[in-house]
């Protein structure tokens, strides 16, 4: 295994009073060379730099050890490449002195997918060069293959100051008065070794794990980068009334997979038996971006929880929360995930840079209210959205016969992913002992589109049952039903929505839809001939002009459907007693179907 610290054994004696020693910069964990944070590419935006497994233990490097990873393409300068900051000191600082025969050789194991010349440059603590060599043709004779290059600095012209440098600098691909480098040219950096006389020591790096909330940024935090997105702790650019932390977070999101982020463990798993809510200042520079702030388990990532909001003001601090009320309270939850603009790729430009500070878990003191079915959407539910799926609660826009609700379930499928929908979590598990069947009022832009209805266990969601129907009426409100009789045996407490499983939606109106009274019930009892079992009476039968309907219990809703099985009525009641105006029904048979006591009767008269 490779030595795991920055700063190594003395490999000669004191000269006078210095103290001369070899660098390692090896890449692993533990050390300030192996946190990806401390790296930055350059020029014209390239992908971040990355810590990774060695990728092929062969030829000089065949140790299953971590190295840096560093991507260019043609559209990075033709000097493009890696480096620590000068004025952060990452490496700590040192001296060359050239009298010193071990300060002549610079040697470092590259592992690239091309043939090119490999530059290096370092730099003083204030902002000076030191030294660069561009122009002794170093690089690699094969690809794919890890090689030791060897830079010579016995005949270097020293641009700048060689007794005070805290920064090493590699071109990976110089290509000056060449043709431009191909797409995805990716080098592997192992292993930069140099001798020099150690002035300080780089700072000491945090451990990962250490970290617990709330966090402030004052001190260093180990985040882990991933697929474009990286954090790091900077000095606070924007000190103001708003915020007046001396050190804040900063996320850039550069070009690498839409959902690029950051993640941390934390020390210990968050509290959310006693705390329900995040906050975190954030600071854009526009309105709109979306931030989602999500929660896992680090030994299981399956195990997670995720909210997202939006951002409302351009360049200043303000304060998001997250409202994590409906996570379930049974997991454990250590790791922290920030995702930016999800389903957006950066480009690590201005645009893409986000400042963040004091991420806190408090609680609200709200009480949540009881979330049980039936669902009809008259007060408040909180749903929890993914993948483009948002269901929000709307006044009913399509008020009529069919359904006369006050307000309605509103579900748009935006831009996301093909499985986009929205999930809410019951107050208890439902009951498919009793029940076996689920109805749902459906309102469509379109005939043929798909509706899932999921049942999941919230601590398990591996543990679920769904079925999916087809709308068959355009801009109508339509009845579904959803066959459970087959579902196993098991806790099940979310109900999971999600339209056209397999498209992705675009936000328009072709992918709104609006649902109403989410009904659970037993198919094989739900009618009732006589209405003796749910105690109901409905007079006259025939009738003219009105139907009377009462029962001991309080009436929830009605519905009345021709002989056709069209619904030619509907109506929310909830009282023991409702006169039904049926006077402009032409004459002939009808069925009509309630609800009592969440069990649904059915009953058929006649409209003369």
């Amino acid at each position: 295994m490779k030595k795991i610290t920055l700063l190594f054994a003395l490999l000669i004696t004191s000269i006078g009073f210095s103290q001369q020693q070899e660098y390692h910069l090896d890449f692993e964990e533990g050390t300030p060379s192996g946190i990806a944070s401390n790296w930055y590419t350059f020029d014209n935006q390239p992908a971040p730099a990355e810590i990774v497994d060695n990728p092929n233990l062969n030829g000089v490097n065949t140790t299953a050890s971590k190295v840096m990873k560093v991507v260019m393409g043609p559209g990075n300068a033709f000097y493009a490449g890696v480096n620590n900051k000068w004025e952060d000191s990452k490496f700590g600082t040192w001296k060359i002195d050239m009298g010193v025969v071990s300060n002549l050789t610079l040697t470092m194991d590259v592992h690239k997918n091309y043939v090119g010349t490999v530059g290096i440059k370092m730099g003083t603590n204030s902002a000076g060069t030191s030294f660069q060599i561009t122009d002794q043709n170093v690089g690699n004779t094969v690809v794919n293959e890890w090689q030791t290059l060897t830079f010579d600095l016995s005949g270097i012209n020293p641009n700048g100051d060689l007794s005070n440098i805290s920064q090493m600098v590699v071109f990976v691909d110089w290509t000056q008065d060449m043709a431009d480098r191909a797409p995805g040219n990716t080098i592997y950096i192992d292993n930069i070794k140099f001798n020099a006389e150690k002035l300080t020591d780089a700072p000491e790096v945090p451990v990962a794990g250490t970290a617990s909330l709330p966090l402030d940024f004052e001190s260093e935090i180990t985040w882990s980068d991933f697929d474009g997105g990286v954090v790091s702790t900077e000095t606070n650019p924007y000190k103001n009334a708003d915020n007046t932390s001396a050190k804040v977070g900063k996320m850039v999101k550069f070009d690498g997979q839409p959902w690029g982020g950051s993640a941390l463990t934390l020390s210990s798993a968050m509290d959310f038996a006693n705390n329900d809510t995040f906050t975190m200042k954030v600071y854009s520079p526009r309105i709109g971006t979306k931030v989602l702030l999500k929660v896992e388990n680090s030994a299981d990532a399956n195990t997670s929880f995720e909210k997202e909001v939006t951002t409302t003001i351009i360049n200043g601090w303000e304060t998001l929360t997250f409202d994590y009320a409906t996570i379930s309270k049974a997991n454990s939850y250590d790791k922290l995930v920030l995702i930016f603009d999800n389903g957006t790729v950066g480009d690590g430009s201005a645009n893409f840079t986000f400042y963040i500070d004091d991420i806190a878990l408090t609680s609200s003191g709200v009480v949540l209210p009881t979330v049980a079915l039936p669902l009809d959407f008259e007060s408040a539910t909180t749903w929890t959205n993914f993948d483009g799926g948002v269901v929000t609660t709307e006044t009913n826009p399509h008020n009529n016969a069919d359904n006369s609700s006050a307000n309605v379930g509103k579900m748009v499928k935006n831009a996301g992913q093909p499985w986009g929908g929205s999930v809410v979590k019951l107050s208890s598990a439902m009951d498919f002992t009793a029940n076996d069947t689920f109805t749902m009022k459906v309102y469509s832009p379109r005939a043929n589109a798909k509706v899932l209805l999921k049942v999941e266990n919230s601590a398990s969601p591996a543990t679920s049952f769904e079925k999916e129907v087809t709308i068959t009426t355009a801009n109508a409100w339509e009845t579904l039903t959803f066959d459970y009789s087959a579902i196993p045996s098991g806790s099940y407490d979310s109900v999971v929505l999600i339209f056209d499983l397999g498209t992705m939606g675009d936000g328009s109106a072709n992918y709104t839809f609006y649902i109403d009274d989410l009904m659970l019930f037993n198919a094989a009892t739900a009618s009732v001939s006589d209405n003796k079992q749910l105690n109901v009476s409905m007079y006259p039968n025939p009738t003219t002009s009105s139907l009377n309907i009462s029962a001991e219990s309080t009436i929830k809703n009605a519905a009345i459907y021709n002989i056709l099985g069209k619904q030619v009525i509907s109506l929310a009641i909830n009282k023991n007693s409702e006169s039904i105006d049926v006077s402009n029904l032409a004459s002939g048979i009808y069925l009509i179907k309630y609800t009592v006591d969440n069990a649904i009767g059915t009953a058929k008269f006649i409209k003369e």
